[in-house]
Parts: structure tokens; sequence; C-alpha cells
């Protein structure tokens, strides 16, 4: 495996600041990682857990409405819900979602798109 000197630096000292003790051990960790992230976006038929996060500014009209409406469009596939108040403007919402690989990409996609919403992460293991 070919790195640029930087990266690969930079890799060297996350490793030794997380006390591995071989390089291949962190370069095993990342790879996992890397496939758990990543394997529900070629899996689509595939069933998953995991979590949506979505921070968002509640004051954009009809943004509460809307992540409502939705949830129960989604209802199947969410499990539950946690709210929490960031500031007087900004809100953090996570979702605790199972379901094929597919449908809940499509959930994120819709909700991420979604005026007012500023980040959205989902996050899945299978």
């Amino acid at each position: 495996m070919t790195l640029p000197k930087a990266l690969l630096e930079e890799f060297d000292e996350f490793v030794k600041t997380r006390k591995y003790f071989k390089r291949s051990e962190a370069i095993r960790d990342a790879l996992r990682f890397f496939i758990t992230e990543n394997k529900w976006r070629y899996e689509e038929d595939s069933r998953f857990i995991g979590a949506l996060l979505l921070m968002y500014d509640h004051d954009v009209p009809g943004i509460s409405d809307y992540l409502t409406h939705i949830q129960h469009i989604y209802h199947e596939n969410i499990k539950t819900a946690v709210h929490i108040h960031l500031d007087e403007h900004k809100c953090l919402e996570i979702l605790a979602v199972e379901g094929n690989g597919g449908r809940l990409r499509n959930l994120a996609d819709e909700i991420g798109h979604r005026k007012g919403v500023e980040m959205s992460k989902l996050v899945l293991v299978k």
C-alpha cells in the first residue's frame, strides 16, 4: 500500500496517541470501520440497525411539523427518537432506526435535503 508521506505521518501520530502496539492493528480497525460505515450503501436489501443524527434550526417554518410527519411515514423503521435543545434555535434529533439499507438511505436523504436541516448523518451496522 502506498500513502502520501504527510498522511502516513499523521496516521502514525494518531496510532501513537491511541496507544496501538502496531500500525497494523490501527489499519485493521480503520478497515473494519470503513467497511461497516459503507456496507449499507451497497447492500440495499439487507437489514441494518443504526442511528440518524440531525441538527436543524427549529425556527425554519414548518420544519418541526415536517420531521414529525416523516417519522410517521417511516414509523416501521424508526424505533425511538431523542430530541435535544442545543440552544435557542438549534436542535439535535437522534433517531434509532432499523430496516433495509435502501429504505433507511431514503429516509436520511428525505430529511437531509430539507430546508432547515443543517447536518444529517446516517450510521448503520449489520
